[in-house]
């Protein structure tokens, strides 16, 4: 799956069609369609990017980048959430390129930022909105999900709208609409928003800045992984596939979300004999060389839940091989409590590679015996909020915790993607 972003204009919605680390002494610039003139908001851009006046090298680590659109945008900042969170999912590889396609997801977005990475109010972005229908009515066609970002004090004019709006189809093509007040809430309800369930159909709020849990939102089941019999490295990963059966709410279903609202998670408990889990690991022969004509694979085994470093330059590809009682996979970077993806395909599971190969990732993760529910990675996240994970990190000890605090019968494991800076003799 991909997620496209789509910057949201008064003249119509312009797509990020890449996000590109350039060299440390160049500019950054923003690019229509791949050119070579740099648009009138490139020089903003730059600030936005470089450290000390800026978020993006900050918090992603490159000095430069190149950022091509769809469209020009010749003035304004409200260019600047769309663009934060275009950067947050080129660095986990799953930005994608403006054209979307059935499976993906779409995030519209509009908003400045400040330094403290609030967001801030923009103007017209109920004329965004109208100009943006026609994408909607698209996407909608096309059964692809959309979440919407606003700044919060720019939650009545996205009220207006939705009122004004006659065409129940525009309206249900949102999948989520959030009014955010900082990054922090808009990475934790995009984050949800690409793991939750396919079957909302309507525009939800919810006054704490992440995803609202409606009777329509129900996550599909990941199907549990056979035995492993084989170390053999598929070549390229699919999602999980997902049951086609409606799910029916009872009573009891009600009553855990009830539950849930009041800060309480109830999961049944199965009885397991112990999980099995290993690292496949891919290597090319060289730094960015990941022909599969020329893979590399070896079995990584835990010591005491942790696994042998890996180095990140000839790194292609991760796998984790499980026992059939293993039925969900959950990642969570230590140094700032961001859930990792990680796709189902048809007997392990895929972590995806940071996209920037230039610092360390220390990781965790958590091995269930039960189905993979939202209101797992919800619990999840909202703890993760609780110990301020971004900027304090998380302990293994933490995320044990939170398996004991919920219920949850699994394990938690622990790697190091390592970064080795090279010397030039």
């Amino acid at each position: 799956m991909k997620v496209h972003v789509f910057i949201a204009t008064t003249q119509g919605p312009i797509a990020v069609q890449r996000v590109v680390a350039e060299e440390p002494d160049v500019q950054s610039v923003v690019c229509v369609d791949g050119g070579i003139e740099p648009l009138p908001i490139s020089s903003r851009y730059h600030d936005f990017v470089r450290k000390g006046t800026g978020l993006i090298q900050r918090d992603f680590g490159q000095p430069a980048y190149r950022m091509d659109v769809s469209g020009r945008i010749d003035q304004g900042n409200s260019w600047q959430l769309p663009t934060y969170m275009a950067h947050h999912l080129s660095s986990e590889g799953l930005l994608g390129e403006g054209e979307p396609e059935a499976g993906d997801a779409v995030i519209w977005a509009t908003g400045a930022l400040k330094a403290d990475k609030s967001v801030i109010t923009v103007e017209e972005v109920y004329n965004k909105l109208q100009s943006s229908q026609a994408l909607f009515e698209s996407l909608w066609q096309k059964k692809i999900p959309v979440l919407v970002l606003v700044p919060a004090a720019d939650e009545g004019a996205l009220e207006r709208w939705r009122a004004e709006v006659k065409d129940d189809v525009l309206v249900s093509a949102l999948l989520s609409c959030q009014a955010v007040e900082n990054i922090e809430p808009s990475l934790v309800a995009l984050d949800s928003f690409i793991h939750r369930g396919e079957d909302q159909t309507e525009c939800s709020m919810s006054p704490f800045g992440v995803p609202a849990i409606t009777d329509s939102q129900v996550a599909a089941p990941v199907e549990p992984a056979p035995d492993n019999g084989s170390e053999q490295v598929a070549a390229a990963a699919t999602a999980a596939p997902k049951s086609s059966f409606p799910v029916i709410i009872t009573l009891a279903g009600l009553a855990v979300l009830a539950a849930m609202a009041l800060g309480y998670f109830l999961v049944p408990v199965s009885i397991t004999t112990g999980q099995k889990v290993e690292l496949v690991v891919e290597t090319g022969r060289f730094s960015g060389d990941c022909n599969q004509n020329y893979i590399f694979e070896r079995v990584l085994y835990a010591q005491e839940n942790r696994f042998q470093d890996v180095a990140l330059d000839r790194l292609c590809a991760l796998w984790v091989e499980t026992s059939p009682n293993v039925k969900t996979v959950i990642g969570v970077a230590l140094d700032n409590g961001a859930l990792l993806p990680i796709q189902f395909n048809v007997d392990r599971w895929r972590i995806a590679l940071p996209k920037q190969k230039y610092k360390t990732r220390e990781y965790a993760l958590l091995t269930l015996d039960v189905e993979y529910l939202d209101p797992i990675r919800e619990a999840l996240q909202s703890q993760l909020v609780k110990i301020n994970a971004k900027k304090n990190g998380v302990d293994l000890q933490v995320l044990e915790a939170f398996l004991e605090q919920q219920g949850l019968n699994g394990q938690v494991w622990s790697h190091s993607l390592v970064y080795k800076k090279k010397t030039v003799f």
